[in-house]
């Protein structure tokens, strides 16, 4: 047995134990959470764990097909009215870049190019990739990332139930058991699912795993071929892979290093919160037709897949929220390279000049 696989099926193994004890103990988005606290603290401790990016994909687009059947016809009339809100998520995400990189670069002592595109709110795969490229700490990009989403998914569901006293679904349900699932809605998801993935990898769109395959089910959904949700097995299966992938980014890496990384994000990711909540009362208070909390899930900056599997959970208004992320996510895409050109370094400038001639 190969050492990627057999890291790969104790990845797996170590997520499912800890999904199941969250279960048990009622922990909210148990599967999600419970795998990924398990798995970090399993890759803390020096455990070699691996998760393929065609399997993450995979369960990604699952969640995806999930996402698309929430949708319906109203939601066309909606997002015009959800513009001030979109204008607020642009405004916060220059306003966060900005603020985070100053503190990556002044106080935690990062260099310009890893205290840049690891204080980008969003675009993880996209930034450790930019930051490589510019000559930053892929290391330190790809955890500090990685701590902002774990901080905020686990912090979410909790402040949420503190605040409004509201219990939380241990999962999310959506479709029945899967011995129940009828065989033309599974054929009817799996090629939204396969066609979502390829078709939005084909028009390079970022995000293509989740993003095509929730937008083919929201059209499928919407026109009435199916009325149907992956069985809540599936949907268990695909949060067991999502909470591991979270948790096994932080193996084959120092533990020293881990830990100076995830101090440092969780500096920034406290400025992060600050600004989407304080910007979610600007936007609140323009009456757009979302509860205070729609408005700060959608502009706080976790992942698209983990942001909506708790909008879900929390029973809020799923379109709203998966779309500010799928904006947040072109947007931060969009505009690195821009803002980045402002405080790119000037030796980086010369020798792009000089290579030039």
């Amino acid at each position: 047995m190969s050492q990627n696989l057999r890291s790969f099926i104790t990845a797996i193994l170590i997520g499912t134990i800890g999904g199941a004890i969250a279960f048990w103990i009622r922990m909210p988005l148990a599967w999600m959470l419970g795998s990924m606290l398990a798995v970090t603290v399993a890759s803390m401790m020096g455990v070699k764990l691996f998760i393929p990016a065609w399997f993450r994909s995979l369960n990604i687009g699952v969640i995806g097909v999930m996402l698309g059947a929430t949708f319906s016809p109203e939601l066309a009339g909606y997002l015009l009215k959800w513009w001030p809100s979109y204008l607020g998520l642009l405004i916060s995400i220059v306003i966060t870049a900005y603020c985070c990189f100053f503190y990556l670069k002044t106080v935690a002592g990062l260099d310009p190019v890893t205290a840049f595109y690891s204080a980008m709110p969003g675009g993880l795969s996209e930034m450790v990739l930019g930051g490589g490229e510019e000559g930053g700490n892929t290391v330190a990009i790809s955890v500090i990332h990685a701590t902002r989403i774990f901080i905020i998914v686990m912090l979410i569901p909790f402040s949420y139930s503190f605040l409004t006293g509201q219990s939380i679904d241990r999962s999310v349900q959506m479709g029945g058991p899967l011995l129940d699932f009828a065989l033309y809605d599974g054929v009817i998801l799996l090629l939204c699912l396969a066609g979502g993935m390829l078709l939005a990898k084909w028009i390079r769109i970022p995000s293509s795993r989740l993003i095509g395959p929730m937008l083919m089910s929201a059209v499928v959904h919407l026109v009435g071929f199916t009325d149907a949700r992956p069985p809540n097995e599936i949907v268990a299966m695909a949060q067991i892979v999502v909470g591991t992938a979270i948790g096994a980014r932080f193996s084959g890496t120092k533990t020293s290093e881990v830990f100076q990384f995830m101090k440092f994000s969780a500096g920034s990711t406290i400025v992060m919160a600050a600004i989407a909540s304080l910007m979610a009362f600007a936007v609140f208070s323009l009456g757009v037709g979302a509860s205070y909390f729609n408005i700060l899930l959608g502009l706080v900056p976790g992942g698209l897949a983990e942001m909506s599997l708790i909008a879900l959970s929390l029973d809020l208004e799923v379109p709203f929220v998966s779309s500010h992320h799928i904006v947040r996510i072109f947007l931060v895409v969009m505009l690195a390279p821009l803002l980045f050109s402002f405080i790119r370094p000037k030796k980086i400038n010369h020798q792009n000049d000089t290579s030039s001639l």
